[in-house]
């Protein structure tokens, strides 16, 4: 062994660059603050421009980790405090319990059925129903339980359990450890798009950002693969994409978020190849920007499946009485103002820092634009500024997913080497 990593986020990213420490001979402890790992590819999307499953990219890369003894996943943690010095750091860690042992449990679903109350599953925009316990289709998967949704006293799930997996008792354990270097892969998110109420984000069910329509319409979602809006569970019949939505705005993001173009084709690709003529699907736009390989190509691919490209940034989305959507937009390709009626608008957000909280307590910088630092003359763009602490994937600014994992391969690469020399 050459040491101990510490890996913080468990996304494409942070199970890249668990891979590539196990192959340089580390001992890795990945944490992830939620149930699953895969971050925003957790829910199946499709990548662009091949359109491969993004579930089984993930999936093969974790079956190689879990069977390294070296490889210790930590699901539901946080870190709490941070100190010590390169080469010795003390990372102090708290695991939230999730009530099930997955050890234990056969996913024999006795406890969901047993269970009395019925939830609107947070991430299906109303259209799906599921209990406080019941079975992710995540990595690793398994039976989960929102305890907090659950009646007071209510136990009927435990006492339906034939393996006793549940306990409704657990405590959250709290960890210390060591470790030679640590590697931030806490990703991105969307931007808040409350800041931009014009596009009636939160005022309408039928507004959603990208990564929204996603998890609605995906493979594993609540209408398993059918697209369907919101307010109503109706089939759309006209579609709206947009693009740059606070990002390249002086008033928002300035900097570009890198993928908004590109998911908005595969979005727009996505609702054609279901809904065919059903639908009419607009991608309003500001620049293309398909600059990755192979994504020109994807580009005119989707423009030859009649989906209307508009250059400009649209006005204040309206909601009609009866719920439905309407913008006027100047297109400036043409020199003519267009009104846009459409029953579903899609929003590509600017993106920005996931965790940036954890800079001051790991003691690095933030860059201007919000991101974890990198080294500033390029020598070793990995490297946060603070010795022995590394930066991968999309924690230090956005990037697809290839660069990604690119990125993170980098990053392993350098803490492999700053644990050799440290244990030299």
């Amino acid at each position: 062994m050459i040491g101990k990593a510490l890996i913080i986020g468990g996304g494409a990213a942070g199970l890249q660059a668990a891979w590539a420490l196990l192959n340089a001979g580390a001992e890795v402890v990945l944490v992830e603050k939620l149930s699953d790992l895969g971050g925003n590819l957790s829910h199946d999307k499709y990548l662009f421009p091949r359109r491969e499953e993004a579930f089984k990219l993930l999936q093969k890369r974790y079956s190689e980790l879990v069977r390294s003894p070296n490889f210790r996943l930590l699901l539901d943690t946080e870190l709490v405090s941070f100190s010590g010095a390169p080469g010795a750091f003390e990372a102090a860690l708290v695991q939230h319990p999730i009530y099930i042992d997955r050890q234990k449990c056969s996913s024999c679903a006795e406890c969901e059925g047993a269970c009395p109350v019925e939830i609107i599953d947070p991430e299906s925009k109303g259209l799906a129903k599921r209990r406080p316990v019941h079975l992710r289709k995540g990595i690793p998967g398994g039976y989960l339980m929102d305890r907090g949704a659950c009646p007071a006293g209510c136990k009927l799930c435990a006492g339906k359990c034939p393996a006793g997996a549940i306990n409704l008792e657990a405590a959250p354990k709290h960890l210390k450890e060591t470790f030679g270097v640590v590697i931030i892969a806490t990703g991105i998110v969307p931007y808040d798009l409350t800041a931009l109420s014009e596009l009636s984000y939160g005022r309408s069910p039928d507004v959603l950002t990208g990564l929204e329509f996603e998890i609605l319409y995906g493979p594993n979602g609540p209408t398993k693969g059918d697209i369907l809006r919101p307010s109503d569970g109706k089939r759309p019949t006209a579609v709206a994409v947009l693009t740059c939505v606070g990002s390249r705005d002086e008033k928002h993001r300035p900097y570009c978020c890198q993928v908004g173009c590109m998911n908005a084709l595969n979005q727009a690709y996505t609702i054609k190849e279901r809904l065919g003529g059903e639908a009419e699907v607009y991608v309003c736009f500001t620049d293309v920007r398909a600059h990755g390989k192979y994504y020109e190509e994807f580009y005119r691919k989707v423009r030859g499946m009649q989906v209307k490209f508009i250059r400009g940034k649209p006005s204040e989305v309206m909601v009609d009485f009866d719920g439905s959507l309407s913008f006027d937009i100047f297109d400036t390709a043409t020199h003519k103002l267009l009104k846009l009626r459409a029953d579903l608008i899609v929003l590509e957000p600017a993106l920005v820092n996931g965790a940036p909280e954890l800079a001051k307590m790991l003691g690095v910088e933030l860059d201007q634009e919000g991101f974890f630092s990198i080294d500033r003359d390029y020598a070793t763009p990995v490297m946060s500024s603070a010795p022995g602490i590394f930066v991968a994937g999309t924690a230090s600014g956005p990037r697809d997913v290839v660069g990604a994992m690119a990125n993170a391969s980098a990053a392993a690469l350098e803490a492999a080497a700053f644990l050799k020399r440290n244990a030299a």
